[in-house]
């Protein structure tokens, strides 16, 4: 994958919040904790919100792509909606979890999307339900053996609003450029249909690690390294 980046002359870069995530991927199931279990089938700096790119009166996919393009290209339909969305969930008093938070329900809604992705691409998701102290309910991992992409994808559900982010690899492993290229649609397109069929809503990735700047006191706990949007909803606290 690497040479592959290096020909169309991309720069790999690797986030520093992605360890954790690593040595998920890279252990045995074996010796996984028991708060990563696992299911299968049934027999950024400083920029504001981007330009707003286009509306539509029926509901999509952040990352949907037109019916009509073949490029790997997944662009947000509609950035200024998505910010909308993540301030108006923004409470400073319930930085972990939001008002009225029904843990059983959201438990239950990651359960039934870790079955449907483990059947849509035929393999075992490893599933991280211990989280404690972070704005995330869990995480969703499916195999790189089983993706047309060459590599695995995190799917990290939020405790807030049915958000959803996806990313290729660890959260924060390649730039957006990067991941335009290696991110196969047809992976793309299975995640993006349970994740609707769920009711989940489809968060861009790359526009979560635009710092944080809203109305919480956040940004106070972390004197060395500014939190992102991603770490307020999707992160540990």
């Amino acid at each position: 994958m690497g040479e592959r980046l290096r020909k169309l002359g991309i720069r790999i870069l690797v986030s520093r919040s992605t360890a954790l995530f690593q040595l998920a991927t890279d252990l045995p199931a074996a010796v996984l904790p028991a708060s990563s279990a696992s299911t299968s089938p049934p027999p950024s700096d400083g920029s504001g919100p981007p330009p707003e790119t286009g509306a539509s009166s029926k509901p999509r996919s952040v990352y949907e792509a037109p019916a009509t393009s073949k490029a790997k290209t997944h662009m947000p339909l509609d950035d200024r909606r998505t910010w909308a969305l993540l301030r108006q969930l923004d409470d400073p008093d319930h930085l972990e979890f939001p008002r009225g938070y029904d843990h059983t329900a959201t438990r239950a809604l990651l359960e039934q999307l870790a079955s449907r992705l483990g059947q849509r691409f035929q393999c075992t998701c490893s599933v991280d339900r211990g989280v404690e102290d972070a704005s995330h309910h869990g995480t969703i991992v499916i195999p790189q053996g089983s993706t047309h992409s060459g590599e695995h994808i995190t799917v990290t559900v939020s405790n807030f609003g049915n958000l959803a982010a996806v990313t290729l690899g660890n959260p924060g492993n390649y730039a957006e450029e990067e991941e335009n290229v290696l991110f196969e649609t047809a992976d793309r397109h299975r995640i993006d249909g349970e994740l609707e069929a769920l009711g989940y809503v489809s968060v861009s990735g790359h526009l979560l690690w635009t710092p944080y700047d809203d109305v919480s006191n956040l940004g106070s706990h972390y004197s060395k390294y500014p939190p992102r949007w991603w770490t307020r909803f999707f992160d540990y606290l």
